[in-house]
C-alpha cells in the first residue's frame, strides 16, 4: 500500500522507457508569463462552464439537446454541480498565440496520470542551459486534489463501455497500489452491481449512447454516487457545439469582466453550429482551406475534416450530407511547427497541446501531440513534453522550442 503520488512514480518507472521511443528528446520550454496566461484562462473557462451548465435553461437556444439528453440533465440537476476534468486542446498560430480548439471530458481520467510521466521526462531531459533555473511544479498539486475525491472512498468503480482504448488499463494498477479495491462494471450490467458503487469513487468511461441507455431509475441512483465526470459535463461541455457557445456575448457578459472578455478573445477560435451563420457556411464550402469541420460528439480525431487536406469532392459532399447537422465549422488556424529529434531522426512537426483543467484548478500540460500532418493522429503521431519556467530569464542558451 502506498500514496497515490508514490504509485504514479512506480508507473513512471515501469513505463517511461516505453513511451520515450515516441517523445522528443528535448522538452518545449514554457515561459513563466506564458504559463500565467493558462492560470488566468482556467479561471475564465471555469466561470463560463459553470454558468452555462447550471443556467442551461437560459442558454438552451444556443445549443439545444435531444429529449433523451434533457432527461439526463434534469436528473443530474438535482445534485450540486462539479465540473470534473475538462482537458482543453490548443494549437499555436504562427505568432505563438494559443488558440483553443477542443475540450475533452467524456473519459474523466484519460491523460491525468500519463501527464505525470510527461512531466518527469521533461525534467530529466532539461537542456543544460536551464540546469540552474527555477522550474515550476504545476503538476504535483493534482495529487492533493485527487485525494479530496478519494478521502471518503473505500473502493474504485470504473464504469466500462465498449471502447477498450481508454486509459483505465494504465490507471487501474496505479489506484490498486494505494490499497483500494478496483471494480469494473460494464454499463449493461450496472443495475445488478449498484453495491459496487456504494462508498466508491465512480469513474465513467461511457459514451453518449451508453449513458442514454440508462433508465431514469438507474440515473437517479447514479446521482448519489461519487461520480466523475458529472454527466452534465459530458453532454454539454464535451459537445463541440459548446465552442460556439463560448463565443457568445450573452454568456460572456454574465460572468466575465470586460478585461477578461478581451483576454479570452485572444484564445478563442470562431466556431459555428449547423443552425447558425448560414452565410459563413456557404463561404466555407467555397473556401475550404480556411476551415475545419468536426463532428460534434466524436473524439480521437474521428470525422474531422481540415479543408486544407480534404479533397474538394469530399469536402462538398459533407456540406450536402444529411449528417451536416451533427458537425461544427471552425476557423482553420495556420499553425507553427516545432523541431524535435528522436533517436537521431529530426522532425519538423505541427503540435497540439493540452491544458489540464480540473474543477477550479490548472495542473500544467498534458502531452503535446506532434505530427507531420496538420491534423494529429491522421498520419503519424509523436509526443513532446513541456518544461515550465518559474522565473523570467534573458539568456536562454540553445533551446530548440521556447514559448514566451
Amino acid at each position: 500500500m502506498m500514496t497515490l503520488e508514490k504509485s504514479v512514480e512506480e508507473f513512471i518507472k515501469s513505463k517511461k522507457d516505453y513511451y520515450q521511443q515516441w517523445i522528443f528528446e528535448e522538452p518545449i520550454v514554457i515561459s513563466a508569463a506564458h504559463n500565467a496566461d493558462f492560470v488566468k484562462l482556467q479561471k475564465i473557462m471555469y466561470k463560463l462552464i459553470k454558468e452555462f451548465v447550471i443556467g442551461y435553461k437560459n442558454y438552451k437556444n444556443l445549443m439545444p439537446v435531444s429529449v433523451e439528453v434533457e432527461k439526463v440533465l434534469d436528473v443530474f440537476n438535482q445534485k450540486e454541480y462539479k465540473i470534473g476534468t475538462y482537458r482543453t486542446d490548443f494549437v499555436y498560430d504562427t505568432n505563438n498565440q494559443v488558440k483553443l480548439i477542443e475540450i475533452t471530458c467524456r473519459f474523466a481520467l484519460n491523460g491525468v496520470f500519463l501527464s505525470g510521466l510527461m512531466d518527469a521526462v521533461a525534467r530529466e531531459t532539461m537542456p543544460k542551459s536551464l540546469q540552474n533555473i527555477k522550474i515550476k511544479d504545476q503538476y504535483s498539486p493534482i495529487y492533493k486534489h485527487l485525494n479530496e475525491y478519494l478521502k471518503e472512498a473505500t473502493s474504485i468503480c470504473i464504469l466500462k463501455g465498449e471502447d477498450e482504448r481508454n486509459e483505465s488499463k494504465l490507471y487501474t494498477d496505479i489506484l490498486k497500489r494505494t490499497g483500494l479495491v478496483v471494480n469494473e462494471v460494464l454499463y449493461t450490467e450496472i443495475d445488478q452491481n449498484f453495491d459496487k458503487l456504494e462508498k466508491a469513487w465512480v469513474v465513467s468511461e461511457l459514451s453518449f449512447d451508453e449513458i442514454l441507455s440508462f433508465s431514469k431509475d438507474t440515473l437517479l441512483k447514479l446521482i448519489s454516487a461519487n461520480l466523475i465526470n458529472d454527466f452534465r459535463t459530458v453532454f454539454l461541455i464535451h459537445d463541440k457545439r459548446f465552442f460556439s457557445v463560448l463565443g457568445k456575448k450573452e454568456l460572456q457578459n454574465k460572468v466575465l469582466t470586460h478585461e477578461e472578455i478581451s483576454f479570452f478573445e485572444r484564445f478563442y477560435v470562431p466556431t459555428y453550429t449547423a443552425d447558425e451563420a448560414a452565410d459563413i457556411w456557404i463561404k466555407a464550402k467555397e473556401n475550404k482551406n480556411e476551415w475545419i469541420i468536426k463532428h460534434r460528439a466524436l473524439g480521437k480525431s474521428q470525422k474531422i475534416y481540415a479543408g486544407l487536406v480534404t479533397p474538394i469532392r469530399e469536402w462538398v459532399a459533407i456540406f450536402e450530407s444529411a449528417d451536416l447537422k451533427d458537425f461544427v465549422l471552425q476557423k482553420w488556424i495556420p499553425q507553427k511547427t516545432i523541431k524535435g529529434a528522436i533517436g537521431g531522426e529530426v522532425f519538423n512537426d505541427f503540435v497540439t497541446g493540452t491544458a489540464l483543467f480540473f474543477d477550479d484548478h490548472y495542473f500544467g500540460f498534458g502531452d503535446f501531440r506532434t505530427s507531420s500532418h496538420p491534423v494529429t493522429n491522421k498520419v503519424d503521431h509523436r509526443k513532446a513534453t513541456a518544461l515550465i519556467l518559474d522565473e523570467e530569464i534573458r539568456d536562454m542558451g540553445k533551446i530548440a522550442n521556447f514559448i514566451q
